[in-house]
């Protein structure tokens, strides 16, 4: 079959490219093709998405194991925007951050709007828009861990949606998977809900 040239094929309409499919490449003169997942690696830009809700109603967390994110080494900069809920109002989540890899260095913050316009008191408020300005509360930590060491106390309604978001670096010396853990602050359901998100780039 004869080549043909990149400006007569049948151009793509809207936004409905795969991560399965092919792009040209031009490599030092010789053309070869690549996926988009794997330009998109190239480029130093990782993302993933939870694809089904993902419970837990145990005090100890679990990994999140649909937002396994896979790294080379290098320097990343990574944010989850994690999109959770509660059964009951009295139920808190709790979060960390891990990497199965080496590290140099990994420093996370967490963070969301607090119910508290004076101080962080581990409350989350997603409902406060029109009143006083409220606090960020925030947990913040310089090692990578698996045990949920940011907890909070509660929600502020049953079963609507909150927002944590979670950002850190990581300077990665040995391959492995950035990976994220959820439990309950106590023995009650809390939920990671489906599109649940990590964005990792690589500084280069």
């Amino acid at each position: 079959m004869a080549d043909t040239k990149l400006s007569a094929l049948t151009a793509v309409t809207g936004v409905n490219i795969g991560e399965t499919d092919e792009v040209y490449v031009n490599d030092g003169g010789t053309s070869k093709r690549a996926t988009l997942a794997e330009l998109r690696n190239a480029l130093g830009l990782y993302t993933k998405r939870l694809s089904a809700d993902l419970a837990n109603s145990s005090t100890t967390a679990a990994k999140v194991t649909g937002l396994d994110l896979a790294l080379p080494t290098g320097t990343f900069q990574f944010t989850y925007m994690i999109r959770y809920q509660a059964a009951a109002a009295t139920t808190g989540v709790k979060f960390d951050v891990n990497f199965s890899g080496t590290v140099t260095a990994f420093n996370w913050n967490q963070r969301w709007s607090d119910v508290s316009s004076t101080a962080s008191s581990a409350v989350p408020d997603q409902d406060n828009i029109g009143a006083a300005g409220h606090v960020m509360g925030s947990f913040a930590s310089r090692a990578k861990g698996t045990a949920g060491r940011g907890v909070t106390l509660s929600v502020d309604t049953a079963n609507a949606d909150m927002l944590m978001v979670i950002e850190g670096m990581a300077e990665v010396t040995a391959a492995g998977n950035l990976e994220l853990y959820h439990g309950s602050e106590v023995a009650a359901a809390s939920t990671v809900m489906l599109g649940s998100s990590i964005c990792v780039i690589r500084m280069i």
